[in-house]
């Protein structure tokens, strides 16, 4: 990983930061929050097999599917033929597949590969740099969180586009950098006495909207930023009182969703951000 620019924007010069045990530069530029060295597989492996309670994930992510599901058949005008990059076990492609999407999964853990095939999903093994999708091209290329965890996220937006069919969308989930800066701040001068985890996790990589849009730029995207739906409950185990969390969450999601709508969807402020891409060329 380079250490004297910025792997989206090329700005020269980022800032050494410090984020728990781990060294961090950050873009003043596009405002990229990324990992010194950035991340291997085996260290990204290890960490979600140790901190992901994947049933519960999966339950409260279920809202998030759906939503999203609907949003994309409003905008394709049907199912279409779905690839989920970093599709763990192939939980969101069932969702998909039960209201008619034609779905493959991209996934780099074996045993989380065969889960899937084990449950009748088309999951191919490896990243999106090195599987050859031959003359497949699809409606829907979705990543639920992974982008975060992409050691080249501009050559693997180049790549999703190659992928993507006429008018097809690219759609990803993932947390905000800027809002996850300030839960740490508030869970160290406090809410470490509502919730016994700190719930704020910097990852390899950490957007902000502005880095979106300049990653899009670059791409050969148009991005739409907006604030995401929270996951229900506390899947994380964050609180002794699942309560605390839920009722933090809607004041969360309230709050972004008046401020979006106050500043005509420029300002995005929740701690998760949704975005829907496609060509410049295609708008209508």
């Amino acid at each position: 990983m380079p250490t004297d620019s910025c792997p989206i924007c090329d700005a020269y010069g980022p800032t050494r930061r410090e984020r728990g045990e781990q060294h961090y530069l950050h873009c003043r530029n596009c405002h990229l929050l990324w990992r010194e060295g950035g991340a291997s597989l085996d260290d990204t492996t290890l960490f979600y097999r140790g901190n992901n309670p994947t049933e519960a994930i999966s339950t409260a992510k279920q809202s998030l599917y759906s939503w999203m599901l609907d949003e994309a058949e409003k905008r394709l005008g049907q199912p279409g033929r779905l690839l989920d990059v970093g599709c763990s076990r192939g939980d969101f492609l069932l969702a998909a597949k039960e209201r008619g999407w034609e779905v493959t999964g991209l996934e780099p853990v074996p045993e989380l590969v065969q889960w899937g095939r084990d449950q009748g999903l088309d999951i191919r093994e490896g990243v999106l740099s090195d599987v050859d999708f031959g003359e497949e091209t699809f409606d829907l290329i979705t990543y639920w969180d992974v982008i975060l965890l992409v050691e080249d996220p501009l050559a693997e937006m180049k790549r999703a586009r190659s992928l993507l069919s006429e008018d097809a969308q690219l759609f990803m989930r993932l947390r905000q950098h800027k809002i996850v800066r300030l839960m740490d701040s508030a869970w160290r001068w406090g809410g470490r006495f509502l919730l016994k985890t700190n719930p704020a996790v910097y990852h390899p990589f950490n957007y902000e909207p502005r880095t979106l849009h300049l990653l899009a730029q670059r791409s050969g995207f148009e991005f739409e930023v907006a604030p995401s739906l929270l996951t229900a409950g506390d899947p994380y185990a964050v609180a002794d009182n699942p309560t605390i969390v839920g009722r933090m969450k809607k004041a969360a999601d309230r709050t972004s969703s008046l401020m979006y709508a106050l500043s005509s969807k420029k300002l995005v402020i929740s701690p998760s951000m949704v975005v829907w891409g496609r060509r410049p060329s295609l708008r209508t």
